[in-house]
């Protein structure tokens, strides 16, 4: 018999050892990629449930605002609130549609002074506003904010050239020779979009106004005096 020979279980025990060492050793020599796989992503709901509210903030810098008596820019910031219904028109389940809320906007003009822009609130059934899955994979969705009517106040407005000018309204002359701020409506939407959106929650995406908004006294809708140029805001969702 070997006097250095290990009894057998012993000796078991032992490369039972060095093994689960090696396979240690292995392990932590490993990439960290190939120790720990991250779990799979799982994505969100591909549309909001109807119900669901959706609050956003949102900025638009250098808006430019033209009007009879002259141009300015305005830096604005944004609030709206959305309540999300099923589209009853669409029946593959891809189209949510939105209705506003609360929409108000606020800005300051070097020219102007203070813009207030608020929105009147839709009351139909089917609001024009819609949130749509364009493509699944990769997800791309169409977003179309539709504001029908805006009221825009606007602090100041340089009236000097327009004084003495007798082919002026007098509704539009009186408001525009008062001194005091005046209150403009949209004569026709203003619409907010982004076609390729890769999520519908918004986190510092924009959105884009393709065309002008022409401004009108409420008392004569039919005399623009002021015109919003295009613009674009950074949009966010908030809480």
């Amino acid at each position: 018999m070997n006097p250095h020979a290990q009894p057998l279980p012993d000796r078991r025990r032992f490369l039972a050892g060095a093994a689960a060492l090696a396979a240690g050793a292995a392990w932590w020599a490993a990439p960290r990629e190939a120790r720990a796989a991250a779990p799979a992503h799982t994505p969100g709901p591909l549309l909001p449930a109807p119900g669901t509210e959706i609050r956003c903030a949102s900025t638009a810098r250098d808006v430019v605002l033209r009007t009879l008596t002259g141009t300015g820019t305005a830096d604005i910031d944004c609030e709206i609130r959305l309540h999300v219904a099923a589209d009853p028109r669409d029946r593959t389940g891809r189209t949510r549609r939105l209705h506003v809320r609360g929409h108000h906007m606020h800005g300051r003009s070097a020219a102007f002074g203070d813009i207030e822009i608020a929105e009147d609130l839709e009351h139909r059934f089917t609001p024009a506003s819609t949130l749509r899955l364009a493509a699944r994979s990769p997800r791309r969705y169409e977003l179309r904010l539709v504001c029908p009517r805006l009221t825009v106040r606007v602090e100041r407005l340089h009236v000097a050239p327009l004084r003495g000018r007798a082919e002026l309204p007098p509704k539009l002359a009186s408001a525009l020779t008062a001194g005091r701020p005046i209150t403009l409506t949209t004569v026709e939407p203003l619409i907010l979009e982004n076609t390729n959106l890769p999520t519908w929650h918004l986190h510092h995406h924009e959105l884009f106004s393709p065309n002008p908004v022409r401004l009108a006294l409420p008392t004569l809708p039919t005399l623009p005096i002021a015109t919003l140029e295009p613009f674009t805001i950074e949009a966010s969702n908030s809480h």
